[in-house]
């Protein structure tokens, strides 16, 4: 949808944790495009508080409540792997479809560059072996961008918890 739901923050020994989350969100609607996946990476970049989180560029418009949901702490470690992944199917719009055609995600992945995040994107696909071009160019940007990865998976997002936990 077109909110940040933090749903695990960093912590020692939660893998558990993170794998049951994972596996609940795979199948999970956006209910249509864009999809806020740039306003996501912001908030990981940036380890972004929940309140105070409004729309840049039109206030706050979100008809599900709050932009934000929970707190994004602690920040990546200084000596840690920094390691983002990005799943989906649609191209980013920041929050409540107010989208930019990418440039916003772009001035993401340059961040996560200059902070040594790779940006690992797996794209899931819209139909029968047919994956949105948009989405794509963005998701490919994010790869070449911050030396990450990019992979696409079928509509069902059968594979995606592999992709994500064979790193």
């Amino acid at each position: 949808n077109d909110q940040v739901n933090v749903r695990v923050n960093f912590s020692a020994n939660n893998r558990a944790t993170f794998e049951t989350t994972l596996n609940s969100a795979i199948n999970s609607g956006g209910n249509g495009t864009p999809e806020s996946t740039d306003e996501c990476l912001n908030t990981v970049l940036n380890a972004l508080a929940a309140s105070g989180r409004a729309n840049p560029r039109s206030g706050d418009c979100s008809p599900f409540g709050p932009l934000q949901i929970n707190d994004f702490t602690p920040a990546f470690r200084t000596n840690a792997l920094k390691l983002v992944v990005v799943i989906t199917d649609a191209e980013p719009g920041g929050f409540c479809d107010s989208g930019d055609g990418g440039t916003q995600a772009h001035q993401y992945a340059l961040l996560a560059r200059a902070n040594c995040v790779k940006i690992n994107a797996i794209q899931v696909a819209i139909g029968s072996n047919t994956w949105d071009a948009t989405a794509e160019a963005v998701m490919r940007d994010y790869q070449q961008t911050s030396c990450g990865w990019y992979s696409q998976a079928p509509r069902d997002g059968g594979d995606v918890a592999r992709y994500v936990l064979k790193m």
